[in-house]
């Protein structure tokens, strides 16, 4: 009771039992070993928790409602257990049930004990102090906890009743059956049953499936050879921007004759040069210009003449072909930007031409669509009329019947009547 009571950890164990003296009803001998037990137990107290916890996880029990007396046992078992004590310990276990007794101590009877308390314990205490507390005391006391289990065992079996199965007594078979005989015919005779109306076949108001195919097939080739017009005509107006079309007029006479396509003109840039100013220092600066020039190719030649090797033509030629190659590698550059700008309009315009089938699609189902639900309404409303018809003859019928059936009933009491009189 006192462990059930502690459960608040952050106050001290001493004031809660100072607090709840009054609970401990015991001789003052035992006063001192119940605070010292309670003060161990609350020291170790997350260690027996663990031991517990594996002790139901082995057992796969849910209720742990007797878990601090569980805790109790473990560490009675663990730290204070010995030869002096074992009838107490024993006197103890009696006031647990025998069942759970058992278990207790074949749980501390396993092999894997000492290694299972070693690892919990060293979670929260030094291995040296586990090792002198613990496990040394659970080696000394192995002896003793066989020697329970088997008192214990023994004491299970003692309680064990043996039942006897009951003899069999033969049973006389029942040859005296009731059988309930059927009830007697109906004098009364049936009334016949309405014909279920037959339900309408969907060929009376369902297009035959070919001519539907066929139809979205006519329209399914129609959009594509118009999104293949469109994009020959974008294509080739695009690629002949620069050819003009050639426009055949109509003459007031009735024969027609074929123009010729206008030439092109060519514009020539007339630019009128800039007159330059003959002064004496663009005449000395043209003369040294030419001067050089001059120089450099007679230099040229007598190098050629005395067997040199020239290599400024060769250099001017690969010059030349580098920038030959270089203008090839722009345009195929530029090439390849226009066919992926292509690409990307032929993308653009099936998306388009998608879409707009789509919509085209989403058009013709929501008519077909609401023309059969007209025409569903329309069915529903006559076959609601027939029946109401129907309803309104039955009941015509039915008054007519009453009415044949009170005439009749009248006639014959005049006939009793008339028969009374002329008896009398």
């Amino acid at each position: 009771s006192l462990l059930d009571g502690y459960t608040d950890a952050n106050m001290p164990a001493l004031d809660y039992l100072s607090s709840n003296e009054n609970k401990i009803l015991c001789q003052e001998e035992e006063y001192e070993s119940i605070v010292e037990t309670f003060l161990t137990v609350v020291q170790r107290r997350h260690f027996l928790t663990d031991v517990a916890n594996y002790f139901y996880c082995l057992g796969k029990r849910r209720d742990r409602s007797d878990q601090n007396s569980l805790i109790i046992l473990i560490h009675l078992t663990v730290s204070v257990l010995d030869s002096n004590n074992k009838d107490g310990m024993i006197s103890i276990f009696h006031m647990e049930k025998l069942k759970k007794s058992l278990n207790f101590l074949k749980f501390f009877n396993r092999r894997s004990i000492e290694e299972d308390l070693f690892l919990a314990g060293c979670q929260y205490f030094e291995e040296n102090y586990v090792l002198q507390n613990i496990i040394l005391n659970m080696r000394e006391n192995k002896i003793l906890l066989k020697e329970m289990l088997a008192d214990f065992e023994q004491k299970l079996e003692s309680t064990k009743e043996e039942t006897h199965r009951k003899l069999t007594i033969p049973v006389s078979p029942r040859l005296s059956f009731n059988y309930r005989s059927p009830p007697p015919p109906c004098n009364t005779p049936l009334e016949r049953k309405l014909q279920s109306p037959r339900s309408v076949p969907p060929s009376t108001y369902f297009n035959p499936k070919i001519k539907n195919v066929l139809k979205s097939l006519q329209e399914r080739n129609r959009e594509q050879s118009l999104q293949t017009l469109s994009f020959a005509n974008e294509s080739f107006s695009k690629l002949s921007d620069s050819v003009k079309n050639v426009q055949h007029h109509s003459c007031s006479c009735d024969k027609t004759e074929p123009v010729a396509p206008p030439r092109r003109v060519i514009k020539i840039d007339i630019k009128k040069d800039v007159p330059i100013r003959k002064n004496a220092a663009t005449i000395l600066r043209e003369a040294s210009r030419v001067m050089k020039e001059e120089e450099r190719e007679i230099q040229r030649v007598n190098d050629l003449m005395s067997g040199a090797a020239n290599y400024m033509k060769y250099e001017e030629l690969m010059e030349q072909i580098r920038a030959s190659e270089q203008q090839a590698q722009l345009e195929e550059l530029e090439k390849k930007h226009l066919q992926g700008q292509l690409t990307r309009e032929e993308a653009i315009l099936a998306r388009q031409a998608l879409l707009e089938a789509n919509k085209a699609r989403k058009a013709q189902f929501d008519l077909e669509k609401k023309e059969t639900e007209e025409f569903l309404k329309e069915m529903r409303k006559n076959h609601e009329e027939k029946i109401k018809e129907m309803i309104e003859k039955t009941q015509q019928i039915q008054k007519n019947i009453s009415e044949k059936k009170k005439n009749i009933i009248n006639e014959k009491q005049k006939i009793a009547q008339e028969v009374t009189k002329t008896s009398r």
